[in-house]
């Protein structure tokens, strides 16, 4: 919460990454007192996925040599993403409906697969 207050942002994004494919993303918006969150905000909204956050995407996955990554963005004024962290959980009730993906399913699977090889 302490960087959101140094950071003029429209959203939050959050984008969810398993292997090598990015599979949605999510954003909420600042309350008044300048607060979002992805996974505490039952009302977060699908967000598109665009190459420039795409890429950035990517460039964190692989930066942290992460098989599944939630990497949270802000979406500046002046319309740049600004990288905010990487969790590595996450709720993912809100953001399953948001996307209308059974993201558990999607990480299950992909963890199985892994196992196999």
């Amino acid at each position: 919460m302490i960087v959101q207050e140094a950071v003029q942002f429209e959203k939050l994004i959050r984008v969810i990454i398993i292997g090598e494919e990015p599979i949605c993303a999510v954003y909420d918006t600042p309350d008044k007192e300048l607060r979002a969150s992805v996974c505490l905000n039952e009302s977060v909204k699908r967000y598109g996925l665009d190459p420039e956050l795409v890429e950035l995407s990517m460039k964190v996955k692989d930066t942290t040599k992460s098989d599944i990554t939630f990497i949270d963005f802000f979406k500046t004024k002046q319309k740049d993403y600004v990288f905010n962290e990487v969790n590595r959980k996450c709720a993912l009730s809100h953001v399953e409906r948001a996307c209308k993906l059974n993201l558990t399913k999607k990480i299950v699977d992909f963890l199985v697969e892994k196992a196999k090889r």
